[in-house]
């Protein structure tokens, strides 16, 4: 299974972002394969259906699950029409490593 972290930058040391749809990097971590790699969010600084985009690019990643924050109203809908589970931490000193290892712990 694959998921996706929000994170302010590009490694496993960066802290938790706490907005999806404007987060800088996103974590993409195989639970089977154990491999990470990194997405810049190109979406980032655009205006409008920022999180709609967001999604559309995690989606194109194969994503079965995201952690974030939080979620808007209308990303949420997508995401459950898309069964694609979402996580909320709200814990933002959290790394990247650290929110994997608690999901492999659980």
């Amino acid at each position: 299974m694959k998921l996706a972290i929000a994170l302010k930058g590009n490694n496993l040391t960066e802290k938790l972002d706490d907005r999806f749809g404007r987060s800088k990097y996103f974590c993409i971590y195989d639970l089977d394969s154990k491999t990470t790699s990194f997405i810049k969010n190109k979406y980032a600084a655009e205006k409008d259906s920022v999180g709609k985009h967001v999604v559309d690019l995690l989606i194109d990643q194969n994503i079965e699950m995201i952690v974030a924050c939080e979620y808007g109203r209308k990303v949420r809908t997508i995401l459950e029409k898309k069964k694609i589970q979402m996580v909320m931490v709200q814990d933002v000193s959290l790394t990247g490593e650290e929110i994997i290892k608690k999901i492999q712990e659980n």
